[in-house]
């Protein structure tokens, strides 16, 4: 028999096992979600860093790991790791357990932590993103292990839980730890996404002067994470009644008025979407800074500046009216999602997510926003950038995880451009892999987020034919 048709048979029975273990893959999977696992930086202490719940997770899916035989690590409950192999050079898995908040709960056609079934999905937090091609990967290696095929390196499951505020859990694993000479992460797209945007986050911070206009605006409230479409936006009045707030509003789709005592609540109501992709949704709070400039109140400064803001933000993605429009032929097009407002007793603050092309200048975007700021009258600050990820589609990392996608699937697939963030960017030689197939609807960050049951198959197969072409000794 040739070295080919035995390689045909090891990873038919491959995949045998991994439909075999299906209904355990979604159990366990089920079992890890109905765990919160959201952070809550207010109970976060030396014992928990991300919170109870995130350890509890943590815990959950090592415990899971171990049972089904893998070697398994905790670093002080930041992040940990399963394993199998004793070869010399390192393969990293790389996925995150947190979730993020369920938002509002009147959008879920279902419990957001119960791990619904219902017409071949599976609803709930976390299932594509990403706890999902968590446990996908996990199911792929022990199908690996148990065809018996050859893996002359060792395959290390990485899992941290702070991907979506931080990626902090991640420079723990770094501190301590052997570093992968290679590794992808689920937690992206399919085919293979070999670039991935920067991203910048920032701030504009002012304080107002204080004024005694009648009707004042008292506060606004809009968003809570940087990553996400805000879906609500708040503003609160006084000195004026609901019926005179409401003829001045008008009727329009998605604003409601409605009262709060002695003041008086202006709610706009949105879509919300991941951060990389802002069109996919609708941006709350740019739809009340429409609403606001058709309002009379004080403060004059107050009033002046969320009229201007109206104006640079628009409803546009790019921000071509801020002047940091950018883009290329290998990542796309900058998005800029602006996430979060505050306003109470005169102080305010705004922070923008931005995704900006691999070939974009990141200072002169920079320099622009500082320049935006100024003319607000505002302090301007970097709250995070992560530089842009660029691997070369010829390269044999790329190669191959191409090659298990189409295995797979039996379709021709191509390197893309990302406007997300994962964990590779903390690691030499790393792709995002999966898990979203072309074509399919993107519901990480929204209300009734799923994961098809035939998707998480395929990509559990995907996973387990990547460690094996990736498992390959040099030259061979």
């Amino acid at each position: 028999m040739s070295p080919g048709a035995n390689r045909e048979e090891k990873i038919t029975e491959m995949h045998a096992i991994i439909d075999r273990d299906f209904d355990s893959l979604v159990e366990d999977l089920r079992g890890n979600m109905a765990i919160p696992s959201v952070l809550d930086e207010t109970v976060s202490t030396a014992e928990h860093p991300f919170g109870p719940r995130l350890t509890e997770a943590l815990e959950d899916f090592l415990r899971r790991g171990k049972t089904l035989g893998f070697q398994s690590k905790n670093l002080e409950n930041s992040v940990g790791f399963l394993e199998m192999g004793e070869g010399k050079e390192l393969l990293g898995i790389l996925c995150h357990l947190d979730v993020m908040p369920a938002g509002e709960r009147n959008l879920w056609a279902c419990d957001p932590f119960a791990g619904e079934l219902r017409d071949g999905r599976l609803y709930g937090r976390g299932t594509i993103d990403d706890k999902g091609p968590a446990m996908a990967s996990l199911y792929a290696m022990k199908a690996v292990r148990e065809a018996g095929i050859p893996i002359p390196k060792r395959v290390r499951l990485i899992v941290g839980l702070d991907e979506e505020s931080g990626s902090r859990c991640m420079r723990r694993y770094l501190e301590s730890e052997e570093i992968p000479s290679s590794s992808f992460s689920p937690d992206a797209a399919f085919p293979v996404v070999n670039a991935e945007k920067g991203i910048l986050r920032v701030r504009m911070d002012r304080e107002f002067t204080e004024s005694r206009e009648e009707t004042r605006l008292v506060r606004i409230v809009a968003g809570d994470r940087l990553n996400t479409v805000p879906s609500v936006a708040l503003a609160t009045f006084s000195g004026i009644s609901e019926k005179q707030l409401a003829a001045c509003i008008g009727i329009r789709e998605g604003v409601q008025v409605e009262p709060a005592g002695d003041l008086v609540v202006v709610r706009s109501l949105g879509k919300a979407a991941h951060a990389m992709e802002p069109w996919k949704g609708k941006n709350a709070l740019l739809a009340l800074l429409e609403v606001l400039r058709d309002i009379p109140y004080g403060p004059s400064q107050v009033k002046e500046t969320m009229n201007r803001l109206a104006v640079l933000l628009g409803v546009e993605f790019d921000g071509r009216s801020l002047g940091i429009a950018a883009s290329d032929e290998v990542s796309g097009v900058l998005s800029c999602n602006p996430a979060y407002m505050r306003f109470e007793e005169n102080s305010f603050s705004l922070r923008f997510d931005i995704r900006y092309p691999v070939k974009a200048d990141s200072e002169r975007l920079i320099g622009q926003l500082n320049n935006v700021a100024e003319s607000l009258g505002c302090e301007f600050s970097v709250i995070t950038h992560k530089p842009p990820l660029f691997v070369e589609k010829e390269s044999p990392l790329v190669s191959s995880l191409l090659k298990a996608y189409e295995e797979v699937t039996g379709e021709k697939g191509e390197a893309l451009g990302f406007g997300g963030g994962t964990y590779c960017r903390y690691f030499p030689n790393s792709v995002s892999f999966g898990p979203v197939f072309p074509g399919e609807e993107e519901t990480a960050h929204r209300a009734n987020e799923y994961v098809t049951l035939e998707s998480l198959r395929k990509m559990t197969q995907i996973f387990a034919n990547a460690i094996v072409l990736l498992s390959k000794e040099e030259g061979e």
